[in-house]
This record gives structure tokens, C-alpha cells and sequence, in this order.
């Protein structure tokens, strides 16, 4: 099997094909787990909203609970049955303040950090991402969100819009990194992998290899390369190179004859550490 690793701005993880396989099958494959992928990332940051704050209120009935009208409150904290939901204002005025109690918070609590777990960049780095996996933890997520809301959310509720597959792409936080699977290209050592033809006609290697792809928008040109070192090895000799330039400042501000107040530098220290009397003090 050939690994491919993918990356897409900040966003990778790693793919398992043959050299046999098609490049347009290759393709909407990629297309769809990124797409996949970042889906469930944006459903784990709209669900976090709604573990701590409940549903997403109606566009013209959002605001602060202190400018909202009276009742409008008490009928929300009014339906917060104990035991399974309780108010709890949100800052921003966006929701309405119907939060999920114990024990439905817990397991969606749960999900949602077996679910991070699961797309971690680390795992993401080591692990073959499958398709299929990603519509499982969507569907654990969905199960999560049914036991803490059994009446179900509003269809507005940016998390209820991911589940019935209504959300709006091309106005979301991750609007520049979604394609099309149909016009999307596939860059390697700087070329575009053609449609039409195989991984092995492009890729002169055995099935046990690993190359690095990046997927573009049709119009797009070749991908920046990547910097030789990584953000992390630049920091480590910023600051390498900044203590030598320190030091070089405090031998420059040193007197010529300063090493004299050194222990070395004493003639008398020999004969004081063969007679033990080298650490004498008076007082």
C-alpha cells in the first residue's frame, strides 16, 4: 500500500491507496474525508456551545437575558425540567440558556473527547484516517446530542444543520479549505496528478512507499513549499543565537584584566589546596 500523506493548509492526515488506483478515484476519496474531517471539527466546536449553553436561538430573538424581555427568559427556565436541563445564561446572548444536566452532559462530554481523541494531529500524523470512521463518530455525536436533547434541536442549531447535511459551506469557518470532488487537483513534487491515469503512472515507486500531496482549487497554482525547518527547530535557534549574542555583549563590557578575580588565575591557590587552607575566612 502507498501512504499519501495530505495536507491542506493547517489540515493533514494520512491515506492508504495502490499504484493501481485511479487518480480521480484518489481524489474525491481525499476530498471527501477533508471535507469529512473538517465537518466534525466545526460539529465538535457547535456542540461544546450547546453542552454549556443549550440551543442557538432564533436570529431575531438573540440577545443579553438583561435586554431580552421577561418572559421570553422565565419560558426557557421554565422548561428546564430538574434532572435534565438547566439555565445557564450565555455571555454572548446567542443561546438560550437550556443546558443539558448530569448524566446526558457526561456522555456528551465523553463523546466529544473520544471524538477529539480520534482526529488528534498526532494520531492524524501516524494513523490512516478512514471515511468511514469519521461517519461513525459523527453518529456517535448525534446519538450523544439525542439523549441530552430528546425532543430534538431547532433546525437552525448550527449542529442539528451539520447532522441533516443543511449547513451552509461556502459561509463557514473553513469556507477556503472545502473543494469540489469533481474539479479538485492533487499536487506532487510539484506537478498536478493527472485524472485519467493511475498513481503508478505518476509515481515511480514500490507499493511500500509514502509521498506528500497537497490538494488545490482547479485554479489554484502550485503549492508554497514547505520551509526547511519547522516552526518549533526556528524558535530553538532564535533563541540559541540570541544567548550567544548575550554573551558576546558581556564579554565585550568586561575589562581586559577581569579573568584576575577568577579562582584560576590565583597563583596561590595550588599551595592553599595542598595545605587544606583554601577556604579560610575571617572575620
Amino acid at each position: 500500500m502507498v501512504r499519501i500523506h495530505l495536507k491542506k493548509g493547517e489540515h493533514e492526515f494520512l491515506y492508504e491507496t495502490t499504484l493501481s488506483t485511479e487518480m480521480s478515484e484518489i481524489i474525491t476519496h481525499l476530498v471527501d474525508t477533508l471535507s469529512m474531517l473538517l465537518r466534525i471539527r466545526r460539529l465538535i466546536s457547535y456542540t461544546e456551545d450547546l453542552l454549556q449553553h443549550g440551543p442557538l436561538r432564533e436570529p431575531n430573538q438573540q440577545g443579553l437575558d438583561e435586554y431580552l424581555p421577561e418572559e421570553q427568559v422565565q419560558t426557557v427556565k421554565d422548561s428546564c425540567v430538574p434532572g435534565q436541563h438547566i439555565y445557564r445564561a450565555d455571555p454572548t446572548g446567542r443561546r438560550c440558556g437550556k443546558a443539558p444536566d448530569e448524566p446526558a452532559s457526561q456522555v456528551l462530554q465523553r463523546t466529544l473527547d473520544e471524538t477529539k481523541e480520534l482526529i488528534q494531529k498526532e494520531r492524524l500524523a501516524t494513523q490512516p484516517l478512514e471515511l468511514t470512521t469519521l461517519h461513525e463518530a459523527m453518529d456517535n455525536i448525534r446519538g450523544a446530542v439525542m439523549i441530552a436533547y430528546p425532543m430534538g434541536l431547532p433546525e437552525f442549531d448550527p449542529s442539528q444543520e451539520i447532522f441533516e447535511g443543511k449547513e451552509d459551506e461556502a459561509a463557514c469557518q473553513h469556507a477556503k479549505d472545502i473543494l469540489d470532488p469533481g474539479t479538485a487537483k492533487l499536487w506532487f513534487s510539484n506537478r498536478v496528478l493527472e485524472r485519467g491515469k493511475t498513481l503508478g503512472q505518476h509515481v515511480r515507486t514500490t507499493e511500500r512507499s509514502k509521498i506528500i500531496c497537497k490538494l488545490a482549487k482547479p485554479d489554484a497554482g502550485p503549492p508554497v513549499r514547505e520551509s526547511a525547518v519547522s516552526e518549533q527547530e526556528q524558535r530553538e535557534m532564535m533563541a540559541y543565537w540570541y544567548r550567544k549574542q548575550e554573551e558576546a555583549k558581556k564579554l565585550a563590557e568586561d575589562d581586559d584584566d577581569a579573568y584576575t578575580n577568577s579562582p584560576w588565575a590565583n597563583p596561590n591557590q595550588l599551595r592553599a589546596g595542598v595545605t587544606g587552607l583554601g577556604n579560610i575566612r575571617w572575620r
